[in-house]
C-alpha cells in the first residue's frame, strides 16, 4: 500500500491525538475512503515525518494518533530562490507545483514589463493562500518535509536588488549569452 502523506500546521508529539483540518479530513475520508485504524504519515514543515493512525473519521473532522517520529531530511542542499514572472490562468499554479517538486526553497512571483496580471489587496492574499495549498499538495506528493516560502508578488527590480544571494542567475528570452554547464 502506498504511503499517504498529510501536511498539518500543528505541532506534533508522539502519543498525542491531533485534529486534521477540513481539507485534509475531506481528502482522507471522502476521497481516499480511509477508516479508523488506517496508517498515514504527517509532516508539519519543521522537518521529519510522524507516523500516525486515524482515530476518528468524519468528512469535516478527522483525528490521528501520532505513534512515532522519523528525523528524515529529503530537502535539497541547495538554497534556490525562484523569481518568476506572473502568468495568467493555470500556468502560475503549474510553476508553483513543479518548483516545489524540484526542491526550490522560496518562490517570488514577479511583476515584469509585460506582466498582464495585476494583483492588489485581497486578491494578493487569496492568491498566496491558493499557491500555498498547491505547494502543500506538491510536498505531499514529492515526499518533501518542508514547504517552500511563497513571497508576495513584487517588481523584478526590487526582487533583484533585495535578494540576498551569493550568486544570481537571471534568464532573459532575448539574451545572446548561453549558459554552459560542466557535467561530471
Amino acid at each position: 500500500m502506498r504511503t499517504i502523506r498529510v501536511f498539518t500546521h500543528q505541532s506534533l508529539r508522539i502519543g498525542e491525538e491531533t485534529t486534521l483540518d477540513e481539507i485534509a479530513s475531506r481528502h482522507l475520508v471522502t476521497v481516499l475512503r480511509l477508516k479508523p485504524g488506517d496508517e498515514i504519515t504527517l509532516f508539519n514543515g519543521e522537518g521529519g515525518e510522524f507516523q500516525a493512525t486515524l482515530a476518528h473519521c468524519k468528512p469535516k473532522k478527522a483525528t490521528a494518533m501520532v505513534s512515532s517520529f522519523e528525523n528524515i531530511n529529503r530537502e535539497s542542499p541547495l538554497n534556490i530562490h525562484l523569481g518568476i514572472g506572473l502568468s495568467r490562468g493555470d500556468r502560475m499554479d503549474w510553476v508553483i507545483q513543479k518548483a516545489t517538486e524540484a526542491g526550490v526553497t522560496e518562490i517570488t512571483p514577479l511583476y515584469t514589463e509585460r506582466t498582464e496580471v495585476k494583483l492588489k489587496g485581497e486578491r494578493v492574499e487569496k492568491k498566496l493562500r491558493h499557491w500555498q495549498q498547491i505547494s502543500i499538495s506538491a510536498c505531499e506528493q514529492s515526499y518533501r518535509t518542508q514547504l517552500p516560502r511563497i513571497s508576495p508578488p513584487t517588481s523584478i527590480d526590487s526582487w533583484y536588488r533585495d535578494i540576498k544571494a551569493e550568486k544570481k542567475l537571471v534568464l532573459h528570452h532575448r539574451s545572446q549569452q548561453s549558459i554552459l554547464c560542466s557535467c561530471y
